[in-house]
């Protein structure tokens, strides 16, 4: 049987952190010492900055940048007296990666874990379905929010990581670098919601899909954590008396975006807003409203629901 009770698989910057963070801070659940373990889409063909270093240790030690992190992670836990995670760091980084290696980083681990990776969000329908190989009882977490605010956030982080060479304080960015990043491959892919719930649900079940809203960490952060614990096996009873439930994780730099990249994003989002507002409604349509209507009000008490079942809408 296996450990893997859940996925997380984004989207980036729709309050992974925020979800790994709360569930991390109830009894119930066990989640691995590294947040996002990056099996599924370690293959070149996916386009994203970052990925789990090769299946060989011998060829993982050439890596500088894999020594430091790795070892930093090591260190920093020894430093706190955590044995369980220095041997679980020992097994994360030591064997060649493989699917056993994978099923056994979360034996060790009590109670109810996951993998909570965004870049999973772009996985093709192969990965996926090695994914349901490994664990075909898992439960599948989408966190989606705005795909415009999305994808303005997704670059914000991408200039308090130092990978945009041409920013400046004085926001004076060079916009033909923005633009060709927000068209990039990995953007484009990790803001393609349809794209990800139409594969996820060819390889899992549909009822097995929870899809939550970003917004509901502002609005109704307990609805959305209840929804999702309950999703997962858990007991929503738990979250008043562990979790920090306004806590930010992982916040974005603030900087305002060019009027003539929102247009670029309104006209690149404005049919899969469309649609998504059509099969869902609720905070999917506060979006398009919010976004496309002039004379649009928001309601003076926002009370969509924070998550709903994926039920196959795109197959």
């Amino acid at each position: 049987m296996s450990d893997i009770s859940f996925y997380g698989i984004g989207a980036m910057k729709s309050g992974t952190t925020w979800l790994w963070a709360r569930l991390s801070e109830l009894p119930a659940y066990s989640l691995p010492y590294v947040k996002e373990l990056h099996y599924f889409n370690r293959s070149k063909e996916y386009p994203i900055p970052y990925a789990l270093s090769p299946a060989k240790f011998l060829d993982r030690v050439k890596k500088p940048s894999w020594v430091y992190m790795e070892g930093k992670r090591t260190l920093d836990a020894l430093r706190r007296g955590n044995m369980h995670e220095v041997k679980w760091m020992a097994n994360y980084c030591l064997p060649e990666y493989t699917d056993n290696w994978y099923r056994s980083l979360f034996t060790d681990l009590p109670g109810i874990s996951g993998d909570i990776t965004p870049a999973y969000s772009m996985l093709k329908e192969k990965d996926i379905e090695r994914m349901r190989t490994i664990s075909p009882d898992a439960r599948i977490i989408f966190l989606i929010r705005n795909p415009i605010d999305r994808a303005w956030s997704h670059y914000r982080h991408t200039i308090n990581k130092g990978r945009i060479a041409n920013y400046t304080e004085d926001e004076a960015f060079d916009l033909e670098n923005l633009r060709e990043f927000l068209d990039s491959d990995g953007q484009e892919l990790r803001t393609d919601y349809i794209r990800t719930l139409r594969a996820y649900g060819n390889c899992f079940d549909p009822n097995r899909i929870l899809i939550g809203f970003f917004d509901a960490i502002v609005h109704d952060p307990r609805a959305l954590l209840a929804d999702i614990v309950d999703f997962t096996g858990g007991d929503p009873a738990a979250i008043d008396r562990h979790c920090k439930l306004r806590k930010v994780s992982n916040p974005s730099p603030k900087v305002r975006i060019p009027r003539e990249i929102e247009d670029q994003l309104k006209a690149k989002y404005e049919p899969m807003m469309a649609r998504l507002a059509e099969e869902f409604g609720g905070y999917c349509t506060y979006w398009y409203r919010r976004t496309f209507e002039d004379d649009y009000t928001p309601p003076a008490a926002i009370d969509f629901p924070a998550t709903l079942i994926y039920r196959g809408n795109f197959s």
